[in-house]
């Protein structure tokens, strides 16, 4: 996460452009970190605290302390000066992919009956 946070901060104005542009490759990433982050966070919880942390609140856990994250994240590119600034539509991706990891989850989990944890 300390890498995550120096690239969210730090200014990437001496980087060459690539040549290309994919459209908005920014929310993609936003998007795919947050979901990859919310599985890896919630499967980390199952193994650290098993049976004592259900399903339900292992989700609530991690849509909460990624969701501050992603706030604090966009609140401090608004105020350090790093030439960064804060959009609400990065807050949107980030949302979107906590969601979705957390619907992928709750299907996988409850749903489908695949993988073992009550809620």
């Amino acid at each position: 996460m300390a890498a995550v946070t120096y690239a969210c901060l730090a200014p990437f104005d001496d980087l060459d452009d690539p040549g290309f542009e994919l459209p908005h490759a920014d929310k993609i990433a936003h998007f795919t970190f947050y979901l990859i982050a919310a599985v890896l966070g919630v499967l980390a919880l199952r193994e650290r605290a098993g049976r004592r942390v259900g399903l339900n609140g292992a989700l609530w856990l991690a849509a909460v302390v990624l969701t501050a994250y992603g706030g604090v994240i966009e609140a401090l590119q608004a105020v350090l000066p790093t030439g960064r600034s804060p959009e609400w539509g990065d807050f949107l991706a980030n949302s979107l992919g906590l969601l979705a990891a957390v619907a992928s989850l709750k299907v996988a989990f409850h749903e489908l009956g695949a993988l073992n944890w009550p809620d």
